[in-house]
């Protein structure tokens, strides 16, 4: 019971000091005037990007994103295959809460596994009905172009469409530049997977108008 309690205050201790150092770094970057913010980072880092991850920071909660950017606008939201994670509700408020919190002109880039994709062990795989990732690491919801940006738009987003299947299962690779955020998972970046023509639904979602 002792070692139960003192794990419990370790974790409360790591916890408190890895939300407060999030913190810290948003309000050194606001001081630079740019703040580019990474979601579900897990392990990635990427040089003047802020990265966040559970059990710091839950991007279905409103009350996190207050904690964190109650008095600062952000400029960038990146998401590189986070969103499959959640389910349909849950991305939901997700886009709306990081359509409150962006800056005018500010972009929110995602990617996401393509339920248009051609290939089928690809859908089978990536898809919120397939075994092959093990909670907590499953898929919960399947995306493509039509029903992300339908919920991007009902949130005041426009969007731009940067790789994508076509309702007709054909992969468009549009090519784009990393200003918005890094995205490794890419047929257009040359991504190498043992799966043939690997590519995401990658979308920036930016924030026009002032709401």
């Amino acid at each position: 019971m002792v070692v139960k309690f003192i794990n419990y205050l370790r974790f409360k201790r790591w916890y408190f000091l890895g939300r407060f150092k999030i913190r810290k770094k948003i309000k050194r970057a606001a001081k630079k005037g740019i703040i580019k913010v990474l979601l579900g980072s897990a392990d990635t880092n990427y040089e003047n990007w802020i990265s966040t991850d559970l059990p710091h920071f839950n991007i279905t909660k409103a009350s996190d994103w207050n904690f964190f950017f109650n008095k600062v606008k952000i400029n960038n939201l990146l998401a590189e295959h986070v969103l499959e994670h959640l389910i349909k509700s849950d991305v939901d408020i997700v886009i709306r809460l990081a359509y409150q919190y962006l800056s005018k002109g500010g972009c929110f880039r995602i990617a996401v596994p393509d339920a248009w994709h051609p290939n089928p062990e690809y859908v089978k795989r990536e898809s919120d009905t397939s075994n092959y990732y093990p909670p907590p690491h499953n898929h919960k919801s399947f995306w493509n172009i039509k029903s992300l940006s339908d919920l991007l738009i009902s949130a005041g987003f426009t969007v731009e469409y940067l790789e994508y299947c076509n309702a007709k299962r054909e992969i468009i690779p549009s090519g784009f530049d990393f200003n918005n955020g890094p995205i490794n998972r890419s047929i257009s970046k040359g991504f190498k997977c043992e799966m043939d023509n690997y590519s995401s639904l990658i979308i920036d979602a930016k924030k026009i108008n002032i709401t």
